[in-house]
């Protein structure tokens, strides 16, 4: 099975954002991936505290990995 890239989004104030891109296999390897690349953890927000969000996914957001156009 060839490698595809994905785009992995979040929503965030009612828009859709893009935090990248990863290539993987299949979507459920594109997830972990995402989650290994840009997740971050409920200790670490507690830890560093409140900040602006940026290229990360937190554990209150639901994320998505999408097939980049490239590979439609």
């Amino acid at each position: 099975m060839d490698a595809k890239n994905w785009s992995v989004r979040v929503v965030r104030g009612g828009e859709l954002v893009e935090l990248g891109r990863v290539t993987e296999n299949s979507e459920r390897s594109a997830r972990h991936k995402a989650l290994r690349l840009f997740g971050v953890a409920d200790y670490q927000v507690e830890v560093e505290g409140v900040r602006p969000r940026g290229v990360a996914i937190y554990p209150d957001e639901e994320f998505e990995v999408l097939l980049t156009s490239d590979e439609l």
